[in-house]
């Protein structure tokens, strides 16, 4: 399935600090910005925004990884044999979903 997002890396940059927040810019090398966030400093959950931040930044990243893992798992077992591992069979089925969500 060919992706329609911009392409990776993605990275973060911080565009305008203000008294109590942070706006963020999401980038991709040679695309520009891909979105825009704040980190509000006074709420308490500012490092949730923060990891929020790094796992958007990430997601380029974590496709290709979990692209690449499902294609090397599908190569090494025969998932329509009933004899192989359900719990392989499982993953790949959760990480085929993961994937059509991401690229739908």
């Amino acid at each position: 399935m060919e992706a329609k997002h911009t392409p990776g890396p993605w990275f973060y940059v911080s565009q305008r600090d203000w008294a109590h927040r942070q706006d963020v810019h999401i980038t991709a090398m040679n695309w520009g910005v891909v979105a825009v966030a704040s980190i509000d400093w006074s709420l308490a959950v500012c490092e949730v925004q923060r990891a929020n931040l790094n796992l958007i930044s990430a997601a380029p990243d974590l496709l290709e990884a979990l692209k690449a893992l499902v294609d090397d798992v599908s190569d090494r077992f025969d998932l329509e044999c009933p004899s192989t591992n359900p719990g392989i069979k499982s993953c790949v089925a959760e990480a085929r979903a993961a994937i059509a969500k991401a690229t739908s």
